[in-house]
């Protein structure tokens, strides 16, 4: 995984952590979805810190194994 992989990835996460917290907490699209805002954002947080751990741990057998351990983000 290059450092632009590893950056982007992090990036969405904070996207779908983010996003869970506008619906639970804001009303912001509240005309798009106005009902279980609270069930979708919980999933978008719990989604996010899947996220999370999937990426560390890539970040990690990197750091551990060298460049040639992975050939691709989904390995």
């Amino acid at each position: 995984m290059n450092k632009l992989l590893q950056y982007f990835s992090l990036a969405m996460v904070f996207l779908y952590m983010g996003i869970g917290v506008l619906f639970i907490f804001s009303s912001v699209l509240m005309n798009l979805v106005p009902e279980n805002r609270t069930l979708l954002g919980a999933v978008f947080i719990v989604y996010g810190l899947f996220r999370t751990i999937i990426t560390l741990r890539k970040i990690k057998k990197l750091k551990r194994e060298g460049p040639k351990a992975t050939n691709s983000f989904l390995n």
